[in-house]
């Protein structure tokens, strides 16, 4: 058996105190570059939201159809996304589609009779944690036979400002329509 000694222990004592500070300065690197690519190329600071609607109906009472309307939101990044009420709204709009349309005719979102706003902000605000989904709710009572758009919008200020010197909001909006059936 062969036993190291004190010049051959100084020596592999160097080796493992220089790759200790080699090892040490690679991760620094790393890590700067990995924040780098977070905030700068990754866009850490900006926000993303998947929002999805979907619409249910049900009989309710004579002619009458309860429509339950979901909205889903969902933070597919890995930071967190707070809106506050007081910089922010979200909200679910409830339009008539108009009856009697020729065919080929278009019509924009945001056309039609309005029927419901319903307010889905929280009170105490919005708050999304990495990689998490919300769904909200809301019902609404209508005739049986109508045609209705549903718009779901979540808006709130981004803190710059719009080339007229305004404050600029960023959005994302998701619709859909629901015929009531008899």
């Amino acid at each position: 058996m062969k036993y190291f000694g004190a010049d051959q222990l100084k020596d592999a004592t160097a080796i493992f105190e220089l790759l200790f500070k080699v090892l040490s300065c690679g991760a620094l690197v790393g890590g700067g570059i990995w924040a780098y690519y977070q905030f700068q190329i990754g866009g850490a600071r900006d926000w993303v939201s998947n929002m999805s609607i979907e619409t249910q109906v049900l009989p309710y009472k004579d002619d009458l159809r309860l429509v339950v309307v979901h909205v889903k939101l969902k933070n597919p990044r890995p930071t967190e996304l707070d809106i506050d009420r007081s910089s922010g709204s979200y909200k679910l709009l409830v339009r008539k589609i108009p009856d009697g349309l020729k065919s080929g005719a278009v019509i924009h979102e945001g056309e039609g009779e309005l029927i419901a706003k319903v307010d889905l902000f929280p009170a105490d605000g919005l708050v999304l944690l990495p990689n998490s989904e919300l769904g909200d709710m809301a019902s609404v009572v209508l005739p049986a036979g109508t045609t209705v758009a549903f718009t779901a919008d979540l808006e709130f200020a981004n803190g710059t400002k719009t080339k007229d010197g305004k404050p600029d909001h960023d959005f994302v909006s998701v619709s859909t329509i629901t015929q009531v059936k008899l």
